[in-house]
């Protein structure tokens, strides 16, 4: 544009050299072109032509643009680029995309060449990303359970075992492990924990071929002693409680209760009389209370329960690490009205290190709110209760005296003792505090 200070318009016309830099510059009322230009549809024009031009060449965007129907600036031999689209003047570029129906992120299929305003239109991506394994179906997370290459959003039966059950609706059944084709229902097991092959309680499923320990495949009785090995079942004073587990065999009058926590004990007897509903039976033997920042108990009347002896196998869950201490055990002589107090031999997370054999007065202001339970004696765990530890736990109140057994999953027995002459009636059951009890039984006798 420099030679314009230089020379006149005329030099100009016969040089040819400065149209090209001041043509197509924008112009209006107020922006005026310069001298030897015209304003032609907002753009600066020159009247003249090179020489070999046909009069009128050039005009509209420029020399050599032509075609602009639309005014977008594209066109042939426009300096904006073509356009794949005249006639529309908010599309005029190709851009590369990759198709996303689902909007996931994953993209599918090869490269397509679009026409656009130049931006990358909703449904597609500009780069290409694993092809998804449900294109029509959001699943970022692409999981496909039995590598069909059909992920499970949209998979109609996904069947890892290929034994046609899995989940699906084309799928014949669901499967209870879509790993092993040989099963896919669960099967009934009854429960023989002393394993003295006497059943006690109802059916447990369980997805296995075999009994798991502890079970057998059928039932075969109502063992009278279900904790102790006794396969003659004598019980001497006909009280239905065998020699072996009865204090006085030959005197009646003994009594028992064992729940396998199977269903078939379950409803009868038992109270939530502290908590929200927050336990369970999960079907395979076991129940399930959780109590955070308060304690939980679930009670039943036990007729005789002035002196008792009350047993649990349990395991610590989902532990509450910002509140210790956290505690599970089982119950003896808790009053049948609030405050609920009573007595509880449990196993306590003190800390992440420490860890105790308990025997604790629990006393409560409401159904809901805790106040502290007052420890009447202790003896120290060889380590701390983490998630998934295991304890049996027993605990015997005999008039005054409360005898508290807490034995680490084959482990050595921690014991407690102590003397107490409060409550003299009320209920047994389990409890726990900021933690999760996951009881596989429950029994309760006299001595």
């Amino acid at each position: 544009m420099r030679c314009l200070a230089w020379v006149s318009v005329t030099v100009a016309v016969l040089w040819g050299g400065c149209t090209v830099d001041l043509a197509n510059r924008r112009c209006d009322e107020e922006h005026a072109c310069l001298e030897g230009y015209v304003c032609i549809d907002g753009r600066c024009n020159t009247p003249f032509v090179a020489e070999g031009e046909g009069e009128g060449e050039g005009e509209g965007e420029g020399e050599g643009c032509t075609g602009d129907t639309d005014g977008d600036q594209h066109g042939v031999g426009c300096v904006a680029g073509p356009d794949c689209a005249e006639g529309d003047p908010l599309t005029h570029s190709s851009v590369n995309a990759y198709a996303d129906v689902d909007g996931d992120t994953i993209t599918t299929g090869g490269v397509l060449s679009l026409c656009t305003d130049g931006s990358t239109p909703q449904g597609y991506r500009a780069v290409q990303t694993d092809p998804d394994n449900c294109p029509d179906v959001w699943n970022l997370s692409q999981t496909d359970d039995d590598n069909d290459g059909t992920g499970n959003a949209c998979d109609p039966c996904t069947d890892g075992d290929t034994d046609g059950y899995g989940s699906g609706g084309s799928c014949v059944g669901t499967d209870c492990n879509d790993d092993n084709n040989a099963i896919h229902a669960t099967l009934p097991y009854y429960n023989d924990e002393d394993a003295d092959g006497v059943s006690f309680g109802g059916a447990v499923q369980a997805c296995s071929l075999t009994p798991p320990a502890g079970f057998l495949g059928s039932a075969n009785g109502a063992d009278n002693c279900p904790l102790i090995a006794n396969g003659t079942q004598t019980d001497t004073d006909s009280d239905g409680v065998g020699d072996e587990c009865d204090a006085s065999p030959s005197t009646p009058g003994s009594s028992q209760f064992f729940d396998p926590f199977d269903g078939t004990s379950f409803v009868s007897g038992w109270s939530e009389v502290v908590g929200n509903g927050d336990h369970e039976l999960t079907g395979a033997g076991e129940y399930r209370k959780q109590e955070n920042e308060k304690d939980g108990l679930f009670l039943r009347t036990f007729a005789g329960s002035d002196d008792v002896v009350v047993s649990t196998d349990a395991v610590f869950a989902n532990l509450d690490n910002d509140n210790p201490a956290n505690h599970l055990g089982v119950m003896a002589r808790s009053s049948t009205t609030t405050p609920y107090t009573g007595f509880a031999c449990i196993a306590s997370r003190d800390s992440s290190s420490v860890g105790t054999a308990r025997i604790v007065e629990v006393g409560r202001s409401d159904s809901e709110n805790a106040s502290a339970a007052t420890t009447l004696a202790q003896s120290a765990l060889l380590t701390a209760p983490n998630d998934g530890a295991r304890f049996q736990i027993s605990f015997a109140v005999v008039g005054t005296s409360l005898t508290c057994t807490v034995t680490p999953n084959g482990g050595s027995p921690v014991v407690v003792t102590t003397t107490s002459a409060a409550h003299p009636t009320g209920r047994v059951g389990l409890y726990a505090r900021n933690a999760e009890i996951r009881a596989r039984w429950f029994l309760v006798s006299t001595p």
